[in-house]
């Protein structure tokens, strides 16, 4: 780890500590402990089953993606690779080491690695954008909030028109970026821009494949929908009096406010905003603190998992036909995947 990397990963440490150690003052500990000791197992191994789903569509998601560039590879073999990637998301102080097993893992299905490259961020990025529009959706549905729930119509449609117009710059940018570099003929330009032309290329398919962008992005709405009920079962193993139709506000904020990279793995986040968002609903701190220690019991349980996973996926296939992985895959292929 460089200076800067230490650095970075010193301060996101004083943060989740600094908060971890405000949020506590004034709480019995064993009470929040005695909260998380009486959850209903039998709701929690169903809010797992949740969690697995989860795994399922975005693994599905993942093969449209890759079967878009001509790559293939089985869903189990997607899953494992997002087991894997949350293991190490865990025992790494970022979410990238999740990102580099997927790249690797894209790869492997038969991309080159710019084309793996994009295929992750596209991922991803759809994920951000349905995320997003889930949260202007809910918004614009009549429901009573709390006035206290700081959330901008204005500022979430805003937000929305802009990752709209950065997605169009992303798909139209590489090709002219490319295009401009290869203009000026400079030497020490030739390597960036024949991987700059490659991702260009990538995302050019993908322009041709609007119905897999479409379907992936319909995943990833599903995806949100089902991160929702999951934490909404959670709390319902914990008999918490939060209503139903909050958790489509609270939790897909939750979502995007840990995506930011300030604290060692959302720690300290996390609790801080349970805390808020219940505490509107007339949650006390101890429970909502429960609530959010409990979330964070099961990552650990699925981090080992993970762990376990990595362990024994190395006779797992990639493919059904390693030798066929390169093959274009037709759209009609692309259009059975949901």
């Amino acid at each position: 780890m460089n200076k800067k990397k230490l650095i970075q990963t010193s301060i996101k440490v004083v943060i989740s500590a600094a908060l971890i150690f405000w949020i506590i003052q004034g709480v019995e500990l064993s009470e929040i402990f005695a909260i998380i000791g009486s959850a209903n197992l039998f709701i929690l191994l169903f809010a797992f089953v949740f969690k697995l789903i989860g795994y399922y569509i975005s693994a599905i998601r993942w093969r449209i993606l890759l079967r878009a560039q001509g790559a293939d590879a089985t869903i189990p073999f997607l899953v494992s690779s997002y087991f894997v990637g949350f293991f190490l998301n865990n025992i790494l102080p970022s979410s990238i080491g999740g990102d580099v097993v997927r790249i690797y893992d894209s790869w492997r299905a038969g991309t080159n690695r710019p084309t793996a490259v994009t295929v992750v961020f596209v991922d991803r990025f759809l994920g951000s954008i349905a995320l997003l529009f889930f949260i202007l959706a809910t918004l614009l549905i009549p429901i009573q909030l709390p006035a206290e729930l700081p959330v901008s119509r204005i500022g979430i449609f805003t937000v929305t028109v802009g990752m709209i117009a950065l997605c169009w710059f992303i798909f139209v940018a590489p090709r002219t970026l490319s295009k401009f570099i290869a203009k000026l003929n400079l030497p020490f330009l030739g390597k960036i821009n024949a991987t700059l032309s490659k991702i260009a290329d990538a995302f050019e398919i993908f322009q041709q494949k609007r119905r897999a962008l479409l379907n992936s992005m319909l995943l990833s709405i599903a995806l949100q929908v089902n991160v929702v009920l999951y934490h909404y079962i959670v709390a319902q193993s914990l008999d918490l009096s939060v209503p139903f139709y909050s958790y489509f506000i609270t939790i897909p904020l939750y979502t995007l406010i840990t995506t930011l990279p300030i604290s060692i793995n959302g720690i300290g986040v996390r609790e801080n905003l349970f805390i808020f968002f219940f505490s509107l609903f007339g949650v006390p701190r101890t429970e909502a603190l429960a609530y959010s220690w409990l979330l964070y019991g099961i990552l650990i349980v699925q981090g080992l998992l993970g762990g376990l996973v990595y362990a024994l996926r190395r006779d797992l296939p990639v493919n059904h036909d390693l030798k066929n992985s390169n093959l274009k895959q037709s759209n009609s292929e692309v259009k059975q995947d949901v």
